[in-house]
């Protein structure tokens, strides 16, 4: 990755979460760094943000530690609260996670699916950094 020069590559991942919802992951490297947006449904937004930078949790075990603001009236920060804290244990940086998912009139299920979809589009962009070169170190 070239910065100084304007080469700044973000890569998306997408899940289905249900059949109303689909998410949209985009990753961009700061650095040793990870700023990741996580948005879908049908009016895509930002609703919360979190901070996380991994720490040694319990027994040595991978962990970080999370910070995270909302809007009024959005609960997004669940999703971005969760989603940096298992980003940055497993890739060992800061992380930083813009999230915003709406659904007007979601169920409880369907609510489900799209928290279960962002874990699994996490995992995606885990498995990806952990196996690319220009992954954080």
């Amino acid at each position: 990755m070239n910065a100084a020069c304007g080469e700044w590559p973000v890569k998306i991942f997408t899940k289905a979460a249900g059949a109303r919802c689909c998410l949209t992951a985009a990753a961009l490297l700061c650095g040793n760094d990870l700023n990741l947006c996580i948005c879908g449904g049908s009016a895509p937004h930002i609703g919360a943000v979190a901070f996380a930078a991994a720490a040694p949790g319990l027994g040595g075990a991978a962990s970080a530690c999370v910070s995270s603001i909302c809007a009024a009236g959005h609960r997004d920060d669940e999703l971005a609260r969760s989603a940096a804290r298992m980003t940055a244990a497993a890739l060992n940086c800061r992380v930083t996670v813009s999230a915003g998912v709406h659904i007007d009139d979601a169920s409880p299920k369907e609510i489900e699916e799209i928290t279960m979809a962002a874990s699994e589009l996490c995992r995606d962009v885990i498995d990806f950094f952990i196996h690319s070169a220009d992954g954080p170190r």
